[in-house]
Formats: C-alpha cells, structure tokens, sequence
C-alpha cells in the first residue's frame, strides 16, 4: 500500500497559507484565514459551551473563538486523519495547543469521555472552520452524536441525584450498619448459561420454557420478575435489586420465608437486605464520581462497583455479563406495555388489578397505563411521558449488550434491543448444540462467604474515617483549617445540591447550608456506628 502523501502548504493570494490534502483544497486559495475568522465573528458566545472543531489544521480561527468564549466553555478539536493529527500538532500555536480550555483529539470516538476533563457543559455546538471535515464525515457525525448523547446522560442523572443522591447515601450509611447481621457473600464466576428475566409480559410466554429448561440454565431474576416466577414453581438461583425507596418491597412477598441469593445495591432501602433470606451479593452504584465511593470500593468490602445503569434489568444484564462467559438470554425486559398489560402475572402491579377488580372495575390502571392519554406539548405521541422513560432503559441495554455475541433475546414483544432474536425452540436448539458445565440446583455457588467480624471492622474503619473528615470540616467551618480542601474532602455531602457548583465559592449562605449538612451527617454516622456495635456477633 502506497506512504500517505503528506498534506502540502502552500502560499494563498491575499495572504496566509492554504492546504492541499487528498487532491482537496482544505482552505480557501484565497485569504484563506478570513473564511474561519467569519464563522467565529458570527459565532453568538455561549456559556457552559463545548465547541467542537472537526479538522483544526492550521487553527485558523481558534485564537479569535477561546478569546471569545465564557470562562465556562470550551473547545474540543478533533480530528480523524492520523496524518492530518500530526500535522495540526506541529502546525497549531503552543499558545493554543496549551490553553487550558484547548484539547485536540486524536480519535474522535473517545470525544463523550474527554468532556469532563474540560469541564461542565450544557450544550455541544459544531464550529467549522476547514473542509477537513470532509474528509471523515460519518467519524465526525458518529462523534458528535455521542458528545451530545453523554450530555443528555449527564444532566440526566444529575437530575436524578439532586432528587436521590441524598436518600441514596442515607441508604449506604444505614445498610452498612447492619452488614454484619447478614450473610455476605463474594461472588464468583458461574458455570453455564443465565437467562436474565425481567417482569414485562413476555415473561408470561417464556415462563413454561423456563420451568422445562430448568435444569440447564441458571435465572437471575430482576426484583419484580421475582413473584412471576415463585408462583409458577420456578426458583431464581439469584435476585438483583436496586431501587432506593420502599416502593418495591411488594416484590419479595410471594417468597417470604424462602432463601435465596439476592445482588443488593449498597444505595438500596434497607428493606431489601430483610425482606428475602439468604446470602446477599454487594453491589456499589457510582452514581456520581465521589471520593467515598471510591474509598469505599476501594476498601475490604466484596463490593462489586458498578456503573449508573439507572434499570435493574440493565443492571442484571452487567451482572451476568460479568459472571459468566456462557450464552445470556433476555426475557421479560420488554420495556413497553402492551394493551391492558404492564407486567407478568404474578406482579404486585396486575396482583393488585386483580383485588380490586369488582362487576365495574376490570384492570383500569393496567388499561391506563398501557394506554396513557396523549402529551399536550411537543415530544413523542402516543406513548406517553412513561414511554420515554421506557426507551431511554432500552436504549441503555442495548448500548451495555453492544457487540456482545453470547447475549440473544427470547421476547417476543418489546422495544427493539439490537439483538439477535431466537424464538424458544431455537433457543433450546442452542442449549442442545454445545456442552456445558451439569447444573447444580440451590444459590450460585462457589462464593466465598465473608466472616461478620470481618465485614464489621471494615464497615467500622470507613465509618470512623468518614467521621473524622466530618470533624475536620467542622473545625474549618469554625476558623480552624484549610476549608477549601476540607469542602473538598467532603464532596458527598453537598454533591446533591442544584447549585453545586456554587460550593467552592464558600458564599455566606453556601457555608451555612454545609454546617446543616456536616452536623446532620455527622449524627447519622454515630447512629450507624452505634447499630454497628449492637449487631457486632449477631448473625
């Protein structure tokens, strides 16, 4: 294969240089700077701004742009062509290559992982200012369709943990308290393949193949998957559950008294860790980047740390991708309702139905919910706001099962995942054509089970340590210590706030509101350390 020609420089009329690549003029052949410098001019500056610059080239332009810019905004270049990238480099002014608010990207694709480096942006807006861009149109498209989607998912869970983040951390603090009392478990790789099930109503339709296959795969059922499955016979070798408030406690009780393995998130409400018997599995959502998360993931709990999934059925999905390298099904992860139905019998949703239903009352909510009536505003029709929902969680598990050949879909109904389909025949078919490890019936197994002593001095050294960083901003709060970097240490308590990036400005009023939060926390923490002590040998 022929050397790359290397991009040619030439002198252009009226002044400045062009560039000559591919057989394509990348500026104009005429004043070439003032083309770049008029879109800049005409440029409305924005705050909280990303401004991305597909092909920079010379930079023609990006002087007068960062000069230009908010303090709060900044501008990403990226560009595609290996050649043209070590040109930029070595054509682009030090004084803009070293900007603070200046980064060049070599591979586009990684342009969604590089924005918080930058800082935090409200909106993405394309500046063009070559015809580079030309050159790779669809990497530069594919891009910025990511850029904007991780925007999307920022502001989203940011939205989500100024509602949650508070609850979700009083959780941890709580469920941490009462560790020792419970039967932990670290888990370990399974043999054979798993059938992931939500609660939608395809489960209905797969439930019969679960019970006959049930010798030959493993199930991990999402929390409200759990009642389908115990009242038709079937027993899941394991529960995942997620939900930080006391909505989903309905779920557990057609297996009250059972045993059963349960993957409970540390932010789930505490119920969840009473409500079904057995050996509990750590799970450890990073919600948001915090230092305590990091310290207690990092510390000797069996966490497994996991990313913000946002759905327990995309959440069970990543927990078996990780557990097993053999096939992984999906069923009952509809994420839509069809007429008169929102999820499998057994549900505490249709269970309910079913009690109130009297000579004029036949499902009404179920009907309801599946039929909501149309938005009045802009936006989807016909589905509802619950739709939206619904499709942003089928657009997670499809991002998590992207490019995963074990994962296949056994629905029959449902939003589209981007999987390969198998009807069940099919799927018994493939079960039939490979060898597999003998199942073994009872909870999922090998795993190693965690002395209480064990857990409670480790839950007992990060509550101490988190006490003590507690303690040091208080003292700084009263005049005694560095405050900026005790507020920093401290993150979590404040990490919910709607305004938090007023913190560091450590206003009046921002100082009061810390105060309030480090006494409140501080009293939680000594409530946590004292149920600690009372469940100290009990198991």
């Amino acid at each position: 294969m022929p050397e790359e020609t290397p991009p040619r420089v030439a002198e252009a009329a009226g002044g400045g240089f062009s560039v000559e690549y591919r057989g394509r003029g990348l500026y104009s052949r005429v004043a070439p700077r003032e083309g770049p410098e008029r879109v800049v001019r005409a440029l409305q500056p924005l705050p909280d701004t990303i401004y991305i610059v597909p092909s920079p080239l010379l930079g023609y332009g990006l002087e007068t742009l960062l000069e230009r810019l908010p303090a709060s905004s900044a501008v990403l270049a990226l560009e595609a062509d290996p050649v043209l990238s070590a040109f930029s480099r070595s054509r682009l002014p030090p004084e803009i290559l070293g900007h603070p608010r200046f980064r060049l990207l070599e591979d586009p694709s990684r342009a969604s992982r590089t924005l918080r480096s930058l800082g935090t942006f409200r909106r993405a807006v394309e500046v063009r200012l070559s015809a580079g861009r030309s050159l790779h149109p669809e990497v530069y498209d594919a891009a910025l369709r990511g850029v904007d989607a991780e925007l999307e998912r920022y502001w989203r869970n940011r939205v989500t943990l100024v509602r949650m983040g508070r609850l979700w951390i009083r959780n941890m603090f709580r469920n941490l308290a009462r560790l020792p009392s419970v039967p932990v478990r670290e888990a370990a790789a399974w043999d054979g393949p798993v059938v992931v099930c939500g609660a939608g109503p395809s489960l209905d339709r797969a439930a019969a193949w679960l019970a006959a296959e049930r010798r030959r795969i493993r199930i991990l059922a999402c929390d409200t998957a759990l009642g389908p499955l115990v009242l038709r016979g079937i027993r899941p070798d394991a529960v995942v559950c997620l939900e930080g408030q006391v909505h989903n406690l309905k779920d557990f009780l057609p297996a009250a008294g059972s045993e059963l393995p349960v993957f409970a998130d540390l932010s789930s409400h505490p119920s969840v860790f009473r409500a079904v018997r057995g050996p509990k599995f750590l799970t450890l959502t990073e919600f948001e980047p915090l230092d305590l998360l990091d310290r207690l993931g990092g510390g000797s709990l069996p966490l497994l740390r996991v990313p913000p999934l946002g759905s327990v059925g995309v959440l069970a999905v990543h927990l078996a991708r990780r557990l097993t390298r053999y096939p992984i099904f999906l069923t009952g992860l509809d994420f839509s309702f069809p007429p008169g139905s929102t999820h499998a019998k057994g549900s505490p949703a249709p269970q309910s139905e079913r009690l109130r239903e009297d000579r004029l009352y036949k499902a009404r909510g179920q009907w309801a919910s599946s039929w909501p009536p149309l938005p009045l505003g802009p936006g989807p029709s016909g589905n509802g706001g619950a739709s939206a929902v619904l499709g942003l969680y089928a657009s997670l598990l499809a991002e998590e099962t992207r490019g995963d050949p074990r994962v296949f879909d056994l629905r029959d109904s449902g939003l589209p995942l981007g999987l390969r389909r198998l009807d069940l025949p099919e799927a018994s078919c493939l079960l039939d054509s490979r060898e597999y490890p003998p199942y073994i019936p009872g909870p999922v197994l090998p795993a190693r089970s965690v002395p209480s002593e064990e857990v409670r001095a480790a839950v007992a050294g990060f509550l101490d340590a988190e006490s003590e960083r507690l303690e040091g901003l208080l003292s700084a709060l009263d005049g005694r210590g560095d405050l900026s970097a005790r507020v920093a240490d401290c993150d979590w308590i404040y990490s919910w706030f709607p305004d938090e990036g007023r913190v560091r400005s450590l206003a009046g009023d921002v100082r009061n509101r810390l105060l309030a939060e480090a006494l409140d926390w501080k009293r939680r923490i000594r409530e946590a350390r004292a149920g600690l002590e009372e469940t100290c040998g009990d198991r």
